[in-house]
């Protein structure tokens, strides 16, 4: 059977299509691995470590490893440290620490003496500061004590603490490759007093092991445990064999932090194969196909610095990049399925469906195959074109793999020969030439058991024909022996030795470590050494002599080294030109000035430009540079383009209200109906910080505003900028994920438009939420308050959403508002917020213009005119919709108390009506939730 009837990581065609043809992408699915720290907190943890954790090492009073006296801190410094290297190489890896053998309990079973002191989750710069604190030499001990207890427990149970471990890998929500647990302990045989807690522990380990949750152990020495034995009990926990066990028994602790990093991360490393593929040798007499199983390895990546993401400038929420084909001739919108793909060749246009387009991608199947053998001396430097790989047998999909592999690799070795092959790593790959280029192990002489290379071989990519450059030849004369022995001179004095792990890429680190320093609060960024920048004083003394011997022989008298010649047009520029000679810039000439007038961008025209303008288009200019009428045709040019919003001249209200005619309303409905063809029957507006009302909706479909035809765009943070439809306690609804305010540079009637789409959708029922400063003396941050009217300040001063022209099949001409929030509505809220003990408040909104909060004589006459709650919002919305003949209920959250004595210092802050708002979401979610429910239970 061939291998490639069998499930091969290489194999899945679906997902080969969907990659990228010009990139390798790994076989296997993204992985996303778990890493839980259990830390024992025993007594002995906290002793100064032993000495021989720190012999054969020197350290200097300013060593970041002297400050790190006892156990504890140099795990915490770890922990530290290894998250700092998730978020740059892993930042999508989940990192935990759980700690057993406190005072102090933390954790979902109420297990005692276990605290788990941070959940399953991607590391954040709050933990890294905590982390930081609790290794610190002046303050770690009273940290642990206030968090932890001020004593040590020894009655705990590490079969409690790995279950716990356990239960925080089902519990995450995300889905992980590989789950570890690493252990640090300076105990090695935590349950010697009771063996059921051994036994118990034993066998939930090996429980953890059948569900594929890896476990390993780290000792720490102290002055009182000089040795750590796992033969008494963590080679079961581990499942050790007797080989094993006497590597880990005979390995050296550590005491240094950086090298108890390298055992951290060498146990969390897991070498990943790139690919699975098949090593075909060819056929056998019988024409069956001999082959045998390789995992592919990357060895070198380059490592890119993270991508920009675009961001809005006002609301710093992530952009979305959004590419539709249109036809030229009819401006419809194209589906995929009716786009076709072709190709112009010598005049011609070739067309291809989607069946040959997936034809043409597919080159064969993927693997090796053998073409021969030849000689490692025909391999050339240059011939490198691409980063390599690295093979080794895989047993899991072919038995007796090993035994080939070995074989082929030792007599590679004997006869100093590479493979050649053809190697396809999936199957829409083209095919690549490759040598494959023996290695033997190779052991560390001066470390027992550590191995530096493994046995198997790298994968080296070849060119083709067409992949080769020729160069000119240039018949340059050959230098003199005394040049040639000059040279090598120098060469010798700038020998060092290379070793490219050392050699960290100075424009990551310094990236990194700014972003590290901003994120933990530091005052100035780490400091990074970077080794790829020579040094010039020591290289000058090594060969300073040879340099000047080498200029004298080749340069002649006076050459000034570095100095180049001034180009002729170069030496034309430094001569200069007048300004007022020069030409017109072609800029300049390219200005279009209808385009800038559309995007109201006349102002930053210069005068010349728009007389120049007038003057091509026979318009009489003067020092208001055009006529009325064109001034006119342009300044309308912004309502046609971008909404009513953007003029200027007439009362903006009866501007928009002209623009939102009846018929493109309906417009804009016949649009949303496409996407979400569900018929509203509540509509909800969600106010600041209250966005989290649409989570709720079931079934949901959301449509930006941004993609809705003159639809207006908040640019507020907290208001989301979405029109959710979907289900919510069994009503259908619609919310508005974000509203619109006057001092956005919106009109009124514009803030209230939506709510005459939303009538227009089929809801009949309106709610009006919105964060709301305390006026009245009564009210407290957090209370919710029923609104029962409102006073329209914008509307006393001649600002009311219904100024211009009025469309009778919207509503009347003189609607009346003096029962705007319906009276039934209002008694059904109250019991509602009764079922739930919650204090509703009653009081009256008062809507000013903003974005100022009000000052304290402001406040001091709303008060007086009888308002309760303020406000930038709401009543432009509510006007609109008693002309439209909703039902109307208002909720208004405090989340401040207004200003009303002088010698106060507590001012009204955004960030914080958000934060406020965010707290108390819940308890306004679920009077919503339940009043909608109270809606369709009338309705039956």
């Amino acid at each position: 059977m061939s291998l490639l009837d069998q499930n091969w990581g290489a194999g899945g065609a679906a997902d080969d299509e969907a990659q990228d043809d010009t990139q390798q992408g790994r076989q296997i699915t993204t992985s996303r691995d778990g890493t839980l720290m259990l830390i024992e907190c025993a007594p002995q943890m906290f002793e100064p470590l032993a000495n021989q954790m720190k012999q054969d090492s020197v350290i200097d009073d300013d060593d970041e490893d002297a400050q790190l006296t006892t156990g504890f801190q140099l795990v915490m410094r770890a922990c530290q440290r290894f998250y700092q290297s998730k978020i740059i190489s892993n930042d999508k890896d989940l990192s935990g620490i759980i700690l057993y053998g406190t005072e102090n309990s933390l954790n979902a079973f109420d297990f005692k003496h276990i605290y788990i002191l941070h959940e399953l989750a991607q590391p954040s710069a709050e933990r890294i500061i905590q982390l930081e604190n609790l290794s610190e030499q002046s303050r770690y001990k009273s940290k642990y004590d206030e968090l932890f207890g001020s004593t040590q427990a020894t009655g705990y149970s590490l079969n409690e603490a790995l279950w716990t471990c356990s239960n925080l890998f089902s519990n995450s929500p995300q889905r992980l490759t590989i789950k570890r647990i690493f252990i640090f302990t300076c105990n090695d045989q935590p349950h010697a007093s009771n063996l059921t807690l051994e036994r118990q522990a034993k066998q939930r380990a090996k429980d953890l092991n059948d569900v594929g949750i890896e476990l390993e152990v780290f000792p720490i020495l102290t002055q009182t445990i000089m040795r750590f034995d796992f033969k008494k009990f963590f080679q079961d926990v581990l499942m050790l064999s007797d080989e094993d066990l006497d590597i880990r028994n005979n390995q050296e602790p550590t005491g240094r932090l950086n090298e108890l990093l390298k055992l951290v991360y060498s146990k969390e490393h897991k070498k990943r194969a790139y690919c699975t593929v098949p090593f075909s040798l060819g056929k056998t007499a019988d024409g069956t196909p001999l082959e045998f199983s390789v995992s592919v390895y990357n060895m070198v990546r380059p490592c890119p610095k993270p991508t920009k993401i675009k961001l809005d400038m006002k609301t710093n929420l992530e952009t979305k990049i959004v590419t539709k084909h249109y036809l030229p001739e009819t401006a419809e919108i194209l589906m995929p399925s009716d786009i076709q793909y072709g190709l112009d060749v010598s005049n011609r246009r070739i067309l291809f469906d989607t069946d040959e387009i997936k034809a043409i991608k597919k080159f064969g199947d993927p693997g090796f195959e053998l073409l021969g053998f030849k000689s490692l001396s025909c391999l050339q430097p240059h011939h490198y074109v691409k980063p390599g790989h690295f093979i080794y047998p895989d047993e899991k999909y072919v038995e007796g793999s090993s035994c080939l592999f070995n074989g082929l690799l030792k007599k590679c070795l004997e006869k100093q020969m590479f493979i050649l092959c053809q190697f396809s790593a999936r199957r829409n790959t083209p095919p690549r030439l490759v040598a494959l280029i023996p290695q033997p192990e190779e052991l560390n002489k001066k470390v027992k058991n550590d191995r530096i290379a493994s046995n198997g071989f790298h994968v080296h990519y070849l060119p083709y024909a067409d992949d080769m450059r020729n160069l000119p030849k240039n018949d340059t004369s050959r230098a003199a022996n005394d040049e040639v022995d000059l040279f090598k001179s120098v060469i010798r004095g700038l020998k060092f030795k290379y070793r490219p792990d050392r050699f960290e890429n100075p424009a990551l680190q310094t990236l990194w470590r700014n972003i590290e320093a901003t994120a933990l609060n530091k005052g100035e960024p780490d400091e990074f050494i970077d080794l790829t920048v020579p040094s010039i004083e020591n290289q000058n003394r090594k060969i300073a002599g040879f340099v000047d011997e080498l200029k004298q022989m080749i340069f002649p008298p006076g050459y000034v080294m570095g100095a180049t010649k001034k180009s002729a047009a170069k030496r034309k520029l430094d001569s200069g030109t007048s300004p007022a000679n020069s030409k017109k810039s072609k800029d300049d000439e390219n200005v279009d000035v209808e385009a800038a007038a559309k995007s109201n961008l006349l102002t930053k025209l210069t005068i010349p430009m728009l007389k120049d303008y007038c003057r091509e288009k026979k318009l009489k200019a003067s020092d208001n540079i055009m006529s009325n009428s064109t001034k006119s045709t342009i300044e309308s040019a912004p309502v046609a383009e971008n909404g009513p919003w953007a003029s200027f001249g007439e009362h903006p209200n009866a501007v928009t209200n002209r623009f939102y005619t009846y018929e493109r309303v309906q417009e804009i409905v016949a649009f949303i109906q496409n996407i979400a063809p569900i018929k509203p029957e509540v509509a909800i507006i969600c106010g600041s910080g209250l966005g989290g009302l649409a989570e709720l909706v079931t079934n949901k479909t959301v449509i930006p505003y941004a993609n809705i035809p003159h639809f207006p765009r908040s640019t507020v943070f907290g208001h989301r900028s979405n029109l959710v439809f979907g289900i919510l306690n069994g009503v259908s609804v619609v919310c508005m994920q974000g509203r619109f305010h006057p001092y956005e540079g919106y009109s009124t009637a514009a803030c209230a438009f939506p709510v005459r789409v939303m009538h227009m959708l089929g809801a009949h029922t309106l709610i009006v939420t919105c964060a709301a400063g305390g006026v009245n003396k009564n009210y407290d941050v957090g209370d919710i308050m029923l609104i029962k009217d409102h006073l329209n300040f914008p509307s006393m001063a001649g600002n009311n959403p219904l100024i211009g022209h009025n469309e009778e099949r919207f509503g009347p001409r003189f609607p009346p508002v003096g029962h705007a929030y319906d009276r039934q509505y209002s008694s059904q809220m109250k019991q509602i917020a009764s079922k739930h003990n919650l204090e509703l408040r009653e009081g009256v909104y008062c809507g000013l213009g903003g974005p100022c909060y009000e000052t304290i004589a402001e406040i001091n006459m709303l008060r007086s005119l009888g308002g309760d709650a303020v406000g930038m919002s709401i009543v432009h919305e509510v006007t609109l919709a008693a002309h439209c003949g909703f039902r109307i209920l208002g909720l208004a959250l405090i989340t401040n108390k207004c200003l009303s004595e002088y010698d106060s210092t507590v001012e009204a802050v955004h960030e914080e009506v958000i934060r406020i708002s965010e707290l108390k979401a819940n308890e306004l979610q679920q009077l919503v939730l339940d009043f909608v429910g109270a809606i369709k239970n009338d309705q039956k």
